[in-house]
């Protein structure tokens, strides 16, 4: 009899459990491209599937803040919380209203939210000792009344009497996606680095961004900043930046601050071993006007002979100029209708080409690909019109050739027959990993060791040296 007692209990407790996942069962959608399906909740687990932005999920479990179960095309699996918007359900099929009754919060730092659950938007945050009406409850989560507006807050933090004294800063329950997982892992340490940045502005990217008295969650929240707020940089210490924000100094998790636009300084333009020339100790010789080409990335386009003269322009591979003479290591020249000089190892008088190997409609795919050499990165983008990302532009060269093929890179690996390294010809398409199982960027192979891509914001469409081995190359043609 008590076995049976026992055994009764398991199977009701395995209903129940089976019931709580299944309940749940809400929408959301993907807000990131690329974004991987894993068989586990980790980055450790096997990708079962890669999904574009705007794609819908169903939610079976999200009890793991930050890995959440969910069902996508039948195929069950975790995807990272912070890739997925849960589509709020309407709040007025799960309330259950009761007798009004006054209550306090009773931690720091309280989201009001506009429905049961962290997927609602945030009407405002509380401190410990603000008073509410209580009105309903739904779930782990009650309906209250704060200064005249209405909303929810997560259960455990109201009390219906006064709190004694403050408490401590708390997260709201289930913690919030304020922050990467990689700020929640720093540990607050007796002192910091700050190492000191050239001053700029910038603005707060985000709404109810915690800014700290210190480099870490643990440090005191001095106020919460929403999208916008101007600050200035001062320093850095890990991955916080030191910004002061309405005259007070103070941190901000670098993800959640935008910095205004400066110019960069890229990858040397020159050999290390290269010593400056100033343009004074070497005069400039002229030259029978040839045309020549950048050879390189982010090539730096000089005033004078010297680099330490201004900066005109940067330049990528493929770029046309003008060689109009020299000076010692520098080849002065006209790029774009301005007069300047290039580091002469950057020069070259052979226009890019494709190789002669592999198949013609290769051949052609590759040449029509660098017409498109400095056209600008767009994310999501897939036209000339518009710009390319990485995979769009790929997606875009070959509809032209009559090739429909899938639009992100991951997919864009599947595509064809697979090529061993040896073997890669003009037109075929590379597939290069981000990670041990992750495909997070795609070009077309032009030969002669480079391919074709559209890379960063920066550089926009240019050409590369293949100079690694993790990536997987795919042929159509």
């Amino acid at each position: 009899m008590r076995k049976q007692i026992i055994r009764f209990l398991i199977l009701a407790s395995l209903i129940c459990l089976a019931l709580a996942v299944t309940a749940f069962a809400d929408d959301a959608t993907v807000t990131g491209d690329d974004v991987n399906m894993r068989s586990g909740p980790g980055t450790n687990y096997d990708i079962i599937a890669c999904l574009e932005k705007g794609a819908t999920v169903t939610v079976n479990d999200c009890s793991n803040y930050y890995w959440y179960n969910v069902t996508y095309n039948g195929r069950t699996g975790f995807m990272s919380s912070s890739y997925l918007k849960i589509s709020p359900a309407p709040v007025a099929e799960q309330v259950t209203e009761s007798a009004t009754q006054n209550g306090y919060i009773n931690a720091m730092y309280v989201r009001f939210r506009s429905g049961p659950g962290t997927g609602y938007s945030v009407l405002g945050e509380y401190k410990s000792g603000t008073k509410l009406t209580i009105t309903g409850s739904s779930g782990d989560w009650t309906q209250v009344n704060i200064n005249g507006k209405d909303g929810y807050v997560y259960s455990s933090y109201i009390s219906v009497e006064e709190p004694a004294a403050v408490a401590q800063p708390v997260q709201e329950q289930p913690q919030q996606a304020e922050l990467p997982v990689q700020e929640q892992s720093v540990q607050q340490q007796p002192a910091y680095q700050v190492t000191a940045q050239n001053e700029r502005t910038g603005t707060i990217s985000g709404n109810y961004v915690r800014f700290r008295t210190g480099p870490g969650t643990n440090y005191t929240i001095i106020t919460s900043c929403n999208s916008g707020t101007p600050l200035t940089l001062k320093g850095k210490s890990g991955s916080w930046y030191q910004v002061v924000i309405n005259g007070t100094e103070g941190f901000v998790y670098s993800d959640y601050v935008k910095l205004d636009t400066v110019q960069q300084a890229p990858a040397a333009e020159q050999p290390a071993q290269q010593t400056e020339v100033p343009a004074e100790t070497a005069p400039v010789s002229t030259a029978s006007e040839i045309t020549g080409y950048i050879r390189g990335n982010s090539v730096r386009f000089r005033a004078g002979a010297s680099t330490n003269t201004q900066i005109i322009a940067e330049y990528n591979s493929g770029t046309p100029l003008k060689v109009t003479g020299h000076s010692g290591s520098w080849t002065k020249c006209v790029i774009n209708g301005k007069e300047g000089f290039v580091y002469s190892d950057y020069v070259t008088e052979d226009k890019p080409a494709v190789s002669n190997e592999g198949s013609d409609t290769g051949k052609q795919i590759a040449t029509f690909a660098l017409q498109y050499l400095g056209y600008p990165y767009k994310w999501a983008g897939s036209s000339p019109e518009t710009g390319f990302d990485c995979s769009g532009f790929v997606y875009y060269v070959y509809k032209q050739f009559g090739y429909t093929i899938q639009r992100v890179a991951c997919n864009q690996a599947n595509e064809g027959v697979h090529v061993d390294h040896s073997d890669i010809q003009p037109g075929d398409i590379l597939c290069f990993y981000s990670g041990d199982n992750y495909i997070g960027h795609s070009g077309i192979y032009i030969g002669n060791g480079q391919f074709i891509h559209s890379s960063t914001e920066t550089t926009g469409v240019i050409i590369s040296d293949l100079n690694t081995d993790a990536y997987e190359a795919r042929r159509l043609v």
